[in-house]
Order: structure tokens, then C-alpha cells, then sequence
């Protein structure tokens, strides 16, 4: 019988079907069918960036799996790939991670915008779900820079983007 969609198999049923190389974040199969052979890779990238590994037919992502594989227990939240690379699912990439922190590493140019009335450029940063306002500043590159400095005060494990 087959377990609910939203149900990872255990750490031993993952044991015996794969392999992951903690130190490559890369799975491989331990047990060949037809279209696979013993060592093979296992995965590919989803359209969103993450890497799936199909398994009694559902599509499992590679970093839960990992998680899983590790520790023995399902992931407590969600989990945050450090770097911010969705691809990288090396074990020292990977930490247990709340929606907030998850959300620290999303590129792009956060923290600065423009200040349209005035023509000046402010910055801010949230902290546990309140915006901290940290000034305004005549250049984009100061506001940038008060927000990565708040950054790294407040979210030491974010990758500084």
C-alpha cells in the first residue's frame, strides 16, 4: 500500500533505494530496474530550480530527502539552502529553517529603494516580521550598504546579496 502524497518514506526505505554523498549533495541508486542502473544518478532539476528524485511514483525534492537520509526525522519547517543555490544540496547547504530565515537568502537588490518625493535612496530590513527602517541616503550604494551591514547583524547564516 501506498503512503498519502505528502508522506517521505523513511530513512531506511531511502538507505536502501539510494546513496547521497553528503560532501557532493549528488544521490545515486542503489538498486537498478530496467531505465537505471546501480550507481547511476538519481534526480533531475524541476522547472523551479530544485532537484526531484521520483520514488513509487511521486516526486520527491532532493534536500528533504537529504535531510531525511542525515537525520532520521522529516525536516521540523522548511529547509534553507545556504547559499541560496536551489541546486546545492551538499549537507554543510543545508540547515532546518523557519519561513522567515528561509527567505533571507532570496536574491536581488533588497533593502534599498528609491525615495521618490525627496530623490534620495532609504533602506530597511525585517526582522521577525517587522520592518526596521534603517535611514535615508543619497546614493543607492549607501542604502545598499546599511541594509547588507543590518544583514549581517540580523541574519548572520543569510548569504549577503
Amino acid at each position: 500500500m501506498k503512503r498519502p502524497i505528502a508522506v517521505y518514506p523513511t530513512q531506511a526505505e531511502i538507505k536502501a533505494l539510494l546513496h547521497y554523498d553528503p560532501e557532493s549533495g549528488v544521490f545515486t541508486w542503489r538498486v537498478a530496474l530496467p531505465t537505471r542502473r546501480v550507481g547511476a544518478p538519481a534526480g533531475c532539476e524541476k522547472t523551479n530550480g530544485y532537484r526531484a528524485i521520483k520514488i513509487d511514483g511521486r516526486i520527491l525534492l532532493e534536500h528533504r530527502l537529504a535531510w531525511i537520509y542525515m537525520t532520521g526525522a522529516l525536516p521540523p519547517h522548511q529547509i534553507d539552502h545556504i547559499n541560496g543555490d536551489r541546486h546545492d544540496n551538499r549537507w554543510a547547504n543545508l540547515r532546518a529553517a523557519n519561513s522567515s530565515q528561509n527567505m533571507q537568502n532570496q536574491r536581488g537588490a533588497k533593502g534599498a529603494s528609491r525615495h521618490k518625493p525627496s530623490g534620495t535612496w532609504q533602506s530597511s530590513i525585517k526582522i521577525n516580521g517587522k520592518t526596521i527602517w534603517l535611514g535615508k541616503f543619497p546614493t543607492f550604494e549607501e542604502a545598499r550598504a546599511a541594509y547588507l551591514a543590518a544583514k549581517a547583524i540580523h541574519h548572520p547564516y543569510a548569504v549577503l546579496s
